[in-house]
């Protein structure tokens, strides 16, 4: 990862350091946790990276597997983002990456500059 300053850091997070000190002392310390995460974290341009961090930092941690531990992605009902919960999504799919008779022709991969407009 390259360094950044805190100033970007500030801006890009919309975090103080403070706050974001406060968080990392709040990690390190907890030999137990359960990290939830809800749609939110998702709904954006970068929503695969985020989620991507959060399970990376409680498998870092080992927070899986263990009691007083685990990763929860919450959802609004079961199965409303299909199987995403685990890794089935349109755009893992070989078929989404190719022209098939059936894709939708409404469908983009979010790489798709139109379907950027007003994410990033």
């Amino acid at each position: 990862m390259e360094a950044k300053d805190w100033a970007t850091l500030e801006a890009q997070a919309g975090l103080d350091r403070a706050a974001m000190e406060e968080f990392a002392e709040l990690i390190h310390k907890a030999k137990t946790a359960v990290l939830v995460w809800s749609m939110g974290i998702t709904q954006h341009a970068y929503g695969g990276n985020a989620v991507q961090m959060v399970l990376n930092l409680g498998l870092t941690k080992g927070y899986v597997g263990r009691d007083k531990c685990g990763l929860m992605p919450i959802r609004g009902h079961s199965s409303v983002q299909g199987g995403a919960e685990m890794g089935a999504y349109a755009t893992a799919f070989r078929a989404a990456n190719q022209s098939i008779r059936r894709m939708p022709k409404n469908f983009r991969k979010i790489t798709d500059s139109r379907c950027r407009i007003g994410w990033d």
